[in-house]
């Protein structure tokens, strides 16, 4: 059984987060994210493709960390001869981006947490209390 699948398109775009391919991901790649989950921008797609070029010839070998959002982070913080802060909106890209969910097993334990409270002894049991239910064994575990 594959657990992930090697030729998802969302999976191969997100390698672009991986510093070490720095200088060989591909601004199709930046694309795809802002075109699929347009809010993870608060800017201009131009700023951040901007900002990705910029960043694909930058030394980032001070920011690097054993921790990736901690890179991104180090990243976001730079700043030019001016003080401005380089990467702001990239590394906000980036994060969100880190954040997409890799799997479904938080979905799959939610519905196997369903089928065992709702059970041929309790089906009548309503939605209304199943939710309650369900926040109260979210908030206890």
């Amino acid at each position: 059984m594959v657990k992930l699948p090697s030729n998802d398109p969302l999976l191969a775009a997100a390698e672009v987060v991986e510093v070490e391919l720095q200088s060989s991901s591909k601004l199709s790649d930046i694309n795809f994210f802002m075109d699929i989950y347009p809010r993870l921008i608060s800017t201009t797609k131009d700023i951040i493709l901007e900002q990705f070029s910029e960043y694909q010839f930058t030394d980032i070998s001070s920011c690097k960390s054993d921790r990736i959002d901690l890179t991104w982070s180090n990243i976001g913080n730079m700043k030019d001869l001016c003080g401005s802060v380089k990467f702001k909106e990239l590394s906000l890209l980036m994060f969100g981006i880190l954040t997409i969910p890799h799997s479904s097993a938080h979905c799959d334990r939610i519905f196997s947490c369903v089928r065992k409270n709702r059970t041929e002894k309790r089906s009548c049991l309503g939605d209304d209390s199943l939710e309650v239910l369900l926040v109260i064994k979210s908030t206890v575990c």
